[in-house]
């Protein structure tokens, strides 16, 4: 009894809620770690789970409120009910329950129905073409099916896992290379600036060195020069001592003092040269400091600006204008499209906004206007006139530049100011860059495959500021890079 009584005891162990310690009802598993529990016990405790959600049982955390039914199970928990009927209804039903219908004992198990059968049941019409097996049988069967379930799991989870490590560690190792490769080119830099440093120091020691040579020489020479004018002082007063004052006074044959012999030899401008010298010194140091200004510039405008995550609305395009289906893209078409009134639409002019608008910080994205004949990119305020014809000026609320303004000058690319301002561009751009920083009160266009400057314009922004798109041409189109 006792052997018997083993199995059967871990048997109803396994059909036994941890929750409400009856029998599973409606029973699910739960996907991570496969444990089992009544669908309406595992829901309210993770309802009233106000930490992060784990598993009741194991407390394995479960990322998410996922857990599938397990209908065998549910099966097993019927034969296992049926068993304890026919228990309770004594040793006469040793069987696998008792057939409701015609009180035979549950021997069998359907697997096209999935339920308990007896012998008649088998033989009649309902179950005669069905597969049925002895039900010690589907209930160790049922009970191994999750079993191997659970370890398919198990061994998908490992794999997840391991793949996981595999790519962090590829990552990882791509980081350290980056991290290796700004090193050796800060490092380059550093070097490059330093011997810079050192030629210009090394420079200005040596003209430090000639000015005060120069410097030197001029003293000595005034020195000697000072030394000269008062040993002829000294001479022509011991001559004129030795006579009387009447005499030396006198112009007659005696001598007398001649301030004609008497000149100062101004020595001859020394530092000149010096001082060219320094001026072209000077201009180097101050084309220094502009390219080191730029660089700075262009260099923080690269590492600290990442490219906008821009969209077009649709809710603000021409009924002549197409989007594409990531609304990325927008290409003009020869008949308008039959759209829904918007107060947001541009009902005059071919235009479009970005979706996403700013009213604080630095932004950049890039369109790519290919070999298009006429267009116009670059940003606007949200209070722009769109129910009409507009010029596209700061005035208007539009900083932008273009291709083919009005067909007119052609291939003369412009930025749209009060009147327009010719561009004269050294390559044909195929991508525009727009640079926008709101603080700063500026709208800044550049090519973007090299980042050579276009033009730049300077407001004072006052509220939100959208992305702009403007097409002429049947065909022609824009799209934004990533």
């Amino acid at each position: 009894m006792e052997g018997a009584a083993g199995p059967g005891r871990s048997l109803q162990d396994e059909l036994t809620c941890p929750v409400c310690l009856e029998y599973l009802r409606d029973p699910v598993m739960v996907s991570d770690c496969g444990h089992n529990f009544c669908r309406a016990c595992v829901t309210k405790c993770w309802e009233d789970s106000e930490r992060s959600l784990c598993c009741p049982q194991c407390r394995e955390p479960v990322p998410h409120r996922l857990f599938r039914p397990n209908r065998q199970l549910a099966n097993i928990v019927e034969i296992v009910k049926h068993f304890g009927a026919q228990a309770a209804a004594g040793p006469g039903a040793a069987g696998g329950g008792v057939c409701e219908r015609h009180g035979e004992a549950l021997k069998l198990f359907c697997q096209e129905d999935q339920k308990p059968v007896c012998l008649v049941c088998h033989l009649s019409w309902d179950h005669r073409a069905h597969r049925v097996v002895p039900i010690e049988e589907a209930a160790r069967g049922c009970k191994e099916a999750p079993q191997e379930h659970l370890a398919g799991l198990r061994k998908d989870r490992e794999e997840a896992k391991a793949n996981e490590e595999k790519r962090s560690e590829e990552l990882l190792k791509q980081t350290e290379a980056e991290r290796q490769k700004i090193l050796s080119e800060c490092k380059e830099l550093r070097g490059f600036l330093e011997e810079k440093e050192q030629f210009l120091l090394s420079r200005l020691e040596a003209l430090d060195g000639d000015i005060a040579q120069r410097r030197d020489e001029s003293v000595s020479k005034l020195s000697e020069e000072i030394s000269h004018i008062d040993k002829l002082i000294t001479e022509k007063g011991e001559e004129t001592g030795q006579q009387p004052v009447s005499q030396s006074l006198q112009g007659g044959g005696g001598s007398r003092i001649s301030s004609e012999n008497w000149t100062f030899q101004k020595p001859e401008p020394a530092f000149a040269e010096l001082e060219k010298r320094l001026r072209s010194f000077s201009q180097k140091s101050a084309v220094l400091k502009e390219v080191l200004l730029e660089f700075k510039e262009n260099l923080r405008f690269e590492l600290e600006n990442d490219t906008a995550d821009i969209s077009l609305d649709l809710d603000t395009a021409n009924p002549y204008l197409v989007l594409s289906e990531d609304k990325r893209s927008v290409r003009l078409r020869s008949a308008p499209q039959d759209v829904p009134a918007s107060p947001k639409r541009f009902d005059y002019s071919f235009s479009v906004l970005g979706a996403e608008g700013f009213t604080s910080g630095r932004h950049y994205w890039e369109v790519e206007v290919g070999d298009g004949d006429s267009w116009a990119v670059g940003a606007a305020r949200e209070s722009v006139r769109r129910k009409e014809k507009i010029d596209f000026t700061p005035e208007e609320g539009i900083w932008a530049v273009g291709l083919n303004w009005k067909g007119k000058n052609w291939d003369q690319y412009q930025a749209f100011t009060s009147p327009e301002t010719p561009l004269s561009l050294c390559e044909r751009p195929r991508k525009i860059g727009v640079y926008l920083d709101y603080e700063g009160g500026w709208v800044a266009f550049y090519n973007a495959d090299n980042m050579a400057p276009i033009f730049t314009f300077t407001a004072a922004f006052a509220e939100k500021i959208f992305p702009f798109f403007w097409l002429f041409y049947v065909g022609s189109s824009l799209t934004l890079c990533n």
